[in-house]
């Protein structure tokens, strides 16, 4: 079951997930020492969903196994750019000897610095911004939010952040207080030194005063929900990308579904990722409503009636 909810996961995230044919679910073999960058074929069969996101998108061009984010002590990944210009990591089993190299035509890898939007995740998530403020489904969407917090000094993809995180974490006992040291913490984590001045834009209800009857929340949301990096040259995947935030969800989220998988949290990862994302964490209406039709059977009543405003 896990698997199959993580693979609507990433076929929503518009991600090929290329898994190992004997790595299917939670592996009790010890991580591999990381490998240099090396360039693999796309050798591994597809199921006919992933086949159906490729063909939506066109063809695969290129994966790789790269080190770039997932330390020593945690598993190996394949990296797959899909023309979209979003490339996914998924770690797999050392298999001997690689293959012939193939010329690579997307983004060379996700690097620590393209996870910036965990804060937002965190923040934005908790901040349930298209459900009813106050209303029981929204109550259930920022516990999630704080649930998806706890777990990020195992899921976090960066290993300099897990090591912080759970530092942090021990010293946190109010949930929403936690939740917010954990999100600044995302950002001073990475080696991109994120301030407010990095975007012309950013999520911090304590500094909006809200109009029309919103919620400070929803009002900061609103102000900042298409953030743009002054100067992206120091992302990796994401650089160049439109929609920066959106793909750093993607980097980030993708590699959170892996490692909940291989620690064996995959049930709890998305019982809380996925009240997020369907309160509204994405600030886009279209995405958040696909994604609602996408994980329905996962989401409670409350949040499915107690929907508030979008945009």
């Amino acid at each position: 079951m896990s698997s199959q909810l993580l693979l609507r996961l990433g076929v929503w995230l518009v991600l090929v997930l290329l898994l190992p044919q004997e790595s299917h679910g939670h592996s009790n073999k010890k991580p591999q020492e990381e490998s240099p960058l090396v360039m693999l074929q796309v050798r591994k069969s597809l199921t006919q969903v992933e086949l159906d996101a490729c063909n939506s998108y066109n063809e695969v061009h290129a994966a790789h196994v790269d080190k770039s984010i997932m330390s020593s002590g945690t598993p190996k990944r394949i990296s797959v750019s899909v023309n979209v210009g979003v490339q996914a990591d998924v770690p797999i089993e050392d298999e001997g000897s690689a293959p012939a190299q193939v010329q690579g035509s997307g983004p060379d890898a996700i690097v620590p610095n393209d996870l910036f939007a965990v804060r937002d995740l965190l923040l934005v998530g908790h901040g349930a911004i298209f459900m009813q403020p106050d209303s029981a489904g929204a109550g259930e969407v920022k516990k999630a939010a704080i649930e998806l917090a706890k777990l990020m000094p195992k899921l976090h993809p960066h290993e300099d952040c897990r090591r912080r995180m759970a530092t942090l974490l021990e010293g946190s006992s109010e949930d929403e207080a936690m939740l917010k040291k954990l999100a600044d913490e995302a950002w001073a984590c990475l080696p991109g030194d994120f301030t407010i001045n990095t975007f012309d834009s950013v999520y911090d209800p304590s500094n909006v005063t809200p109009t029309d009857g919103k919620t400070k929340e929803f009002q900061s949301a609103f102000d900042a929900k298409m953030p743009l990096l002054k100067d992206d040259s120091i992302l990796g995947a994401c650089k160049g990308s439109q929609w920066p935030r959106t793909c750093s969800y993607w980097a980030a989220l993708h590699s959170m579904a892996y490692l909940a998988d291989f620690h064996g949290l995959s049930a709890q990862f998305l019982g809380a990722v996925v009240p997020v994302i369907a309160g509204g964490a994405t600030l886009c209406h279209g995405c958040t409503m696909h994604f609602r039709l996408m994980h329905e059977p996962m989401l409670s009543q409350n949040v499915l009636k107690d929907t508030g405003s979008m945009f």
